[in-house]
């Protein structure tokens, strides 16, 4: 993320060519990677050669927030924070997170911490009976949860919802 406090737009620039524009006392991100030089050029006149760190990927964490097992109520998990998922990263804001499969929906409390939301899988008991029919307990659910990066990063945790109960 780029920032600029002057009263003019600044150019990022590298390797001469123009990776992006910062409009004035405004920030914005701009990708970068790989230049060997990169200058930040202000109004027509003013530049400044800039240093670079390589971008690192985001730390991923995905942690289990309820109680799950045989013993467990699917109607308990419902409408629930199933899982929630952690993020360290040099740019926090770069950085999504989203469903890929499974019932579940995300909300996010902060650049760093989502939570994932176990969706209403089941309308009722019947419904549930007809679902478990053929299988054995305890029973799971699969949810997908992919962690991407604006620079590349990709990555998909698949966790499990594991109840046995109505």
């Amino acid at each position: 993320m780029f920032s600029n406090p002057n009263d003019q737009p600044m150019e990022v620039v590298g390797d001469g060519q123009v990776l992006g524009t910062i409009p004035p006392k405004g920030s914005r991100p701009v990708k970068i990677g790989g230049q060997k030089s990169l200058v930040l050029r202000i109004g027509t006149s003013s530049s400044a050669p800039a240093s670079t760190i390589p971008n690192e990927n985001p730390s991923v964490t995905v942690s289990v927030n309820v109680p799950m097992g045989g013993g467990i109520s699917v109607r308990s998990l419902m409408g629930k924070s199933i899982f929630k998922v952690s993020i360290s990263d040099d740019v926090p804001q770069s950085v999504s997170v989203g469903v890929t499969s499974g019932p579940a929906t995300i909300s996010k409390t902060s650049d760093n911490v989502y939570y994932v939301n176990l969706n209403k899988v089941f309308a009722n008991e019947d419904a549930y009976d007809r679902w478990r029919e053929g299988k054995s307990k305890p029973y799971n659910l699969s949810i997908g949860i992919t962690v991407k990066d604006i620079n590349g990063y990709s990555r998909t945790f698949n966790q499990s919802v594991t109840f046995g109960e109505w």
